[in-house]
C-alpha cells in the first residue's frame, strides 16, 4: 500500500522481467525479517525490548554483564 502512495508508477510495470525483481525484492525483504523475527535471540537482549518500550518475549537472551 505505502508503495501505491508513494510510487504509483511502480505498480504499472509492464516488462515481466522488471515485475519479476519487483517480486524477488519483496519476498527478499519479507524473507529477511522472518529469519531476523525467529532469531531474535542471537541479535537483541531482552535489555533492548525493555529500552523500546516493547514486549520482552520470555525466550529473550539476558543482557551480558562487563
Amino acid at each position: 500500500m505505502g508503495v501505491s502512495i508513494a510510487y504509483p508508477e511502480l505498480l504499472r510495470v509492464r516488462r515481466r522481467r522488471a515485475q519479476f525483481a519487483l517480486i524477488a525484492v519483496v519476498l527478499g525483504l519479507v524473507g529477511a525479517g522472518v529469519l531476523v523475527g525467529k532469531n531474535h535471540t542471537h541479535l537483541l537482549t531482552c535489555e533492548d525490548f525493555e529500552i523500546s518500550g516493547l514486549y520482552v518475549p520470555a525466550d529473550c537472551r539476558p543482557a551480558s554483564k562487563p
